[in-house]
């Protein structure tokens, strides 16, 4: 179970009820606890607005191209850099990273 749908259960909503509160149709919040979609920045935020913080990347298919030895430079950097910083803060690299990684294999599967 992923952690928009723990999260959404812990609150005691069903998926048409947090569809209203946020104003997200309900077949989009189906997808995203499956898996099938990705949410966009916007989307989290009025999920969040109602039910509070949820990690998102525990459950996003996260697409990295590069060696394994690339990915593993990238997060020791990463844990460097996160010392000092809070969890909006880091939320946004996450998500900065993320479509970057995203982005970059979209463009590698197009040449």
């Amino acid at each position: 179970m992923n952690a928009l749908k723990q999260t959404r259960l812990k609150a005691g909503l069903r998926q048409t009820e947090l569809a209203e509160a946020t104003g997200i149709k309900q077949p989009m919040i189906s997808n995203l606890e499956r898996g099938k979609r990705v949410a966009t920045p916007s989307t989290k935020q009025k999920i969040e607005a109602v039910l509070g913080y949820i990690d998102w990347l525990s459950f996003e298919r996260v697409l990295i191209s590069g060696s394994y030895a690339e990915a593993q430079k990238v997060v020791r950097t990463l844990k460097g850099i996160q010392l000092g910083m809070d969890i909006y803060e880091k939320r946004a690299l996450w998500t900065l990273l993320w479509k970057h990684f995203r982005m970059g294999n979209k463009q590698n599967k197009e040449e």
